[in-house]
């Protein structure tokens, strides 16, 4: 009976492993996918993940992601170390070890404090003249807008150098200066503050999704990878743009 006893640890030891093993696929028959970690510019994050996130979590409500914001450079470094899972980040990023998924277009407008005379469509020149205030330096939005002013062949300074585009948007609303800001970061009383036009030559940053090429795609990846990727748009680069690179 002896060897008959010793078996009942075993026989308790299989049955709960198979009692894990069924709560586990029960788990994620219902949704429970794990967890991402996505990482983004602050202005993705506020304008463009929040619905996006919040429909995720009503279809897979124990779906755990986090989201990290930072530039673009430190986010593909997070992508590159395995800190982060998915980069959502501006164009180029190059490395042969990721998986590059261009998304959309970000097209930048000037802003003006209400009652700005300004023509339909504003030039580097234009705002050249004016007090502007611009992204702080370092960041890849700086250095785009920084390229298209320069088109005027004029140093130009700005009054301000901020690092929150809503931070850029009351200034200009307060009539401190005029500035380049992404569309996306529009809310709709802001068009009711502020004089709003779109600029020529067309000023954008491109986005796409940046992984490591080797990365495991789990369901948990795959459904945010999915539902990242409603927000591609067809490429859209006729002549005369200036490209976030």
């Amino acid at each position: 009976m002896r060897p008959a006893r010793s078996c009942w640890p075993i026989a308790g030891s299989i049955e709960a492993a198979t009692s894990r093993a069924i709560e586990a696929v029960a788990r994620h028959a219902k949704g429970v996918l794990g967890r991402v970690r996505l990482g983004t510019g602050a202005t993705p994050c506020a304008f463009l993940l929040p619905p996006l996130l919040a429909d995720l979590k009503r279809r897979f409500p124990d779906l755990d992601i986090t989201v990290t914001t930072g530039n673009s450079a430190d986010i593909v470094r997070a992508v590159d170390e395995n800190l982060i899972d998915i980069g959502l980040v501006s164009l180029p990023v190059s490395g042969r070890i990721f998986e590059i998924t261009p998304l959309f277009d970000e097209r930048f407008v000037a802003i003006a404090p209400l009652g700005t005379a300004l023509p339909d469509t504003v030039t580097p020149a234009i705002l050249a003249e004016r007090p502007l205030i611009l992204y702080e330096p370092g960041a890849n939005t700086r250095r785009i807008t920084d390229e298209w002013l320069a088109t005027t062949g004029t140093t130009v300074k700005p009054v301000m150098a901020l690092g929150s585009v809503d931070a850029i948007k009351e200034m200009v609303a307060v009539g401190l200066g005029s500035a380049l800001v992404p569309e996306i970061a529009l809310r709709p009383g802001d068009r009711e503050r502020l004089v709003v036009r779109p600029v020529t030559p067309t000023l954008f940053r491109r986005f796409a999704l940046v992984l490591r090429s080797d990365k495991r795609l789990d369901r948990a990846l795959r459904e945010t990878l999915a539902a990242l990727k409603t927000t591609a748009t067809g490429p859209d680069t006729p002549e005369g743009r200036t490209q976030g690179r």
